[in-house]
């Protein structure tokens, strides 16, 4: 039997696995050849993550919040990070 570790390692490779596989479908049907290639670059990062975390070579997170959006941090604007398109456009310039 495995253990909550054991476990949660398994789950999180299954999501890498499942997202390379979804990148590998994408490139298929896109018509777009640099699409196409940078969606098949991205399925080999997803594979070779999923292979990392099942030899123990990736630290884990939980799998709810392997693909979360990161909350912004109160810094962003000081750093010249826009938090909206209006603050964005006027960065630019």
């Amino acid at each position: 039997m495995l253990n909550a570790c054991d476990q949660s390692a398994l789950a999180t490779a299954e999501l890498y696995e499942k997202q390379a596989e979804r990148a590998r479908r994408f490139a298929e049907a896109t018509l777009d050849a640099a699409l196409a290639d940078q969606l098949r670059q991205l399925a080999r990062d997803f594979a070779e993550m999923a292979e990392d975390v099942q030899n123990g070579r990736m630290p884990l997170r939980h799998p709810e919040l392997l693909f979360a959006k990161a909350p912004r941090s109160a810094a962003a604007p000081a750093l010249g990070l826009a938090a909206t398109p209006a603050i964005s456009a006027r960065a630019r310039r």
